[in-house]
């Protein structure tokens, strides 16, 4: 299946352009994507899936679904 991811912040310089459809298993969860994409939890600040703020990284992930991750944000 494929879920679309879109990186934020100094995130973006892990996928080209900050964004990519990644092809993943059926059994995925947001936190199989974060592994995938090599994230770690530090790095990360929010993770929302379509549109809603993710509480539960076990999440399982459909077909279409889309994620952006924003990292922690610094400064005043």
């Amino acid at each position: 299946m494929t879920v679309h991811v879109k990186l934020m912040g100094v995130l973006r310089s892990k996928l080209p352009g900050g964004k990519a459809d990644l092809q993943v298993d059926e059994q995925s969860t947001v936190e199989s994507v974060l592994s995938q994409l090599e994230l770690s939890q530090g790095q990360i600040h929010l993770v929302m899936l379509n549109g809603e703020a993710v509480k539960e990284v076990k999440k399982a992930l459909h077909d279409g679904d889309e994620l952006t991750i924003f990292p922690p944000v610094a400064g005043g």
